[in-house]
């Protein structure tokens, strides 16, 4: 990492004016600083071997403008850099809870088409394609599927906050409950995938298979009587 003063040579020799400089990622071959939460400026004692394919992708909606790459020398050492567009992002894997369902199907459909241009892009070096995995995260509320089940089958219940305090028929409610775990949820969710991800075909054609679904969290919800007073 360079020190406050080479940083600011550094910015003189590339004639970029910024007010305020931070580190923003630091690793062994490269030191990125943040300027005016506006832009990443990239330096490293060595040529950028990722320079070539962030110009590649530089076309993509949600890719960050390259404004400027390139070798410079400061002081009589040589320094390699590239200036890029700040993209302020969230967690979306702790964001996605808070979302409509309809905001995450649209993520969603944002995602698989990126990964459908880039899966697009080839040139001289990439004369092969590149099978692209799309990552799903369906978040189920079993409390929510299950109350959805007893009104469909009549049974009455009331609930407080995220749990149920009071259900008509406790043996008929089980029994709805024990048959979620025997419905193949993962066709319904092939059916989702297929609609997101167009080169599915492609996939399981040529590895085939489609997608393998795991419970990343489950959680266990235990009931208990309360004898009436």
């Amino acid at each position: 990492m360079q020190n406050k003063m080479e940083i600011k040579n550094i910015l003189t020799a590339l004639n970029i004016t910024a007010e305020m400089t931070k580190v923003f990622k630091e690793k062994d071959h490269f030191t990125e600083y943040l300027l005016d939460n506006k832009y990443i400026l990239k330096i490293s004692e060595s040529e950028l071997p990722e320079q070539k394919k962030n110009y590649r992708v530089n076309s993509l909606p949600f890719v960050s403008e390259i404004h400027s790459s390139g070798p410079f020398t400061v002081s009589g050492h040589e320094y390699h850099h590239l200036l890029f567009d700040y993209i302020q992002g969230i967690d979306l894997f702790i964001d996605i809870q808070n979302l409509a369902d309809e905001q995450k199907y649209n993520i969603g459909k944002e995602i698989a088409q990126f990964l459908c241009e880039l899966h697009s892009i080839i040139d001289a070096s990439y004369d092969k394609y590149c099978i692209i995995y799309y990552f799903f995260y369906r978040l189920i509320n079993g409390r929510e599927y299950l109350s959805k089940l007893m009104d469909k089958n009549g049974i009455k219940y009331e609930m407080y906050n995220n749990s149920f305090s009071y259900i008509e028929d406790f043996g008929a409610a089980q029994k709805l409950a024990d048959d979620i775990l025997n419905k193949k949820l993962s066709d319904s969710f092939d059916g989702i995938a297929r609609k997101i991800n167009n080169l599915l075909p492609n996939i399981e054609n040529i590895f085939h298979h489609s997608y393998y679904w795991c419970v990343d969290q489950c959680e266990t919800e235990l009931a208990r009587k309360i004898p009436n007073s």
